[in-house]
């Protein structure tokens, strides 16, 4: 099965991984959501890379568009690619 049409585990996010979504959701940078959560924009680099590949996304605007999907009670799938 092509890992872009597997259905991602939402559940399976760290509490730290929330934060960095939900930074990113709110339009800040890496450097911002760094700040605001008191880690080095490396760890938050890390947690994002986390977060795209829990969510099966390879961009921020994809991660947004999935998150909005998945919260909206659209698609079952968080991919934003998907047809559903």
């Amino acid at each position: 099965m092509n890992e872009e049409n597997q259905r991602p585990s939402n559940a399976s996010l760290s509490g730290q991984e929330e934060m960095v979504l939900q930074g990113l959701l709110g339009g800040y940078t890496v450097r911002q959501i760094a700040k605001q959560i008191g880690i080095s924009h490396y760890t938050v680099e890390t947690y994002m890379s986390r977060i795209k590949r829990k969510l099966h996304c390879r961009t921020q605007a994809q991660i947004v568009s999935a998150y909005y999907t998945l919260t909206s009670g659209g698609s079952d799938s968080l991919n934003p690619h998907s047809s559903g």
